[in-house]
């Protein structure tokens, strides 16, 4: 099943765990070809923030791994690559200097979109 989802987070990140960050984060999943929206509390755990390439993982409250992947910083945002719901994923992200991160994920015909406050 393909979804559309819409993500925004209003949280500053939070304390590490294992080897990631973790920032909390309010998620509204959009199925498109339903056209059903689910919202959820869910996480985005990247393994360092301030990495060139880094690991990244978006997850439900459920623990349930919504996109993974590589991301590759640049100036002021990157790149990244992976998979959303088992779906070939490639977006960007734009990062201020307030700390704001603004991501878009696309794949199959969907999207996904975080906003995160980082310190």
């Amino acid at each position: 099943m393909r979804f559309m989802i819409a993500v925004f987070v209003f949280a500053f990140a939070g304390p590490a765990f294992a080897q990631g960050i973790v920032v909390p984060a309010n998620l509204e999943i959009f199925d498109g070809p339903s056209g059903k929206l689910q919202k959820d509390r869910g996480r985005l755990i990247v393994d360092d923030f301030y990495a060139i390439n880094s690991a990244f993982q978006l997850q439900t409250s459920n623990g349930i791994m919504v996109c993974s992947g590589k991301r590759t910083q640049g100036v002021g945002g990157g790149t990244f690559r992976g998979k959303c719901f088992g779906n070939p994923a490639t977006g960007s992200y734009t990062q201020s200097a307030n700390g704001w991160v603004n991501m878009r994920w696309n794949y199959s015909n969907s999207w996904i979109k975080l906003r995160a406050k980082v310190q």
